[in-house]
């Protein structure tokens, strides 16, 4: 899996294949397919090797600083190997290292007092904004256009402020948020 991820975190997705692959390994391609069935099924294997780095919540802790930590985890694997982002919009997450994560991020919701109803959107909710963040940041950055101050006075006023803002100031501020919002869910626990 280090050979793969290494030439998608080099090349890029677009330009992945076994039979470069095979090359990078100093091996025939068809040498590969004795280990993966076709390339879908490699990429199900760089994925989960890409979910495995991340760690499983703390045991202990209040149950947004657990969570969190494991968001920004999630969006530090991905940016470490912001190549191989595409495959997180293309590919469900279901192999061990994935279920592995799951499970212990719904536990984390279910002990902190999530009612059963609530735990699937919030789980959900908080690896959607993980991923669409990521997605988000490695867009290709271009040029801002002018803008008029008599068009779009608000936005003319706004514009050095937006250009100060980082990722990582707006991937918190959402997070922070989101987990604020997901908090009114939590059902109190009897004394």
């Amino acid at each position: 899996m280090a050979a793969a991820i290494a030439l998608i975190d080099e090349e890029g997705l677009e330009s992945f294949s076994l039979r470069r692959l095979a090359t990078r390994l100093d091996a025939g391609p068809m040498t590969l397919y004795w280990h993966v069935q076709n390339k879908d099924r490699l990429l199900d294997l760089v994925l989960d090797t890409l979910i495995g780095e991340v760690p499983p919540p703390a045991p202990e802790g209040p149950w947004a600083e657990r969570v969190a930590t494991v968001i920004r985890d999630i969006r530090a694997a991905y940016i470490r190997h912001h190549r191989a982002v595409p495959i997180l919009a293309t590919r469900p997450a279901v192999g061990p290292n994935a279920l592995r994560l799951t499970e212990a991020l719904l536990a984390v919701l279910r002990e902190a007092g999530f009612p059963p109803t609530a735990i699937p959107t919030a789980y959900q909710s908080l690896l959607n904004y993980a991923a669409g963040s990521v997605l988000a940041e490695c867009l290709p950055v271009s040029e801002p256009p002018e803008i008029s101050p008599e068009v779009h006075p608000t936005l003319a006023g706004l514009s050095p402020r937006f250009a100060a803002i980082t990722p990582d100031d707006t991937f918190e501020y959402g997070l922070r948020r989101l987990l604020a919002g997901l908090a009114q869910d939590v059902e109190p626990t009897p004394h």
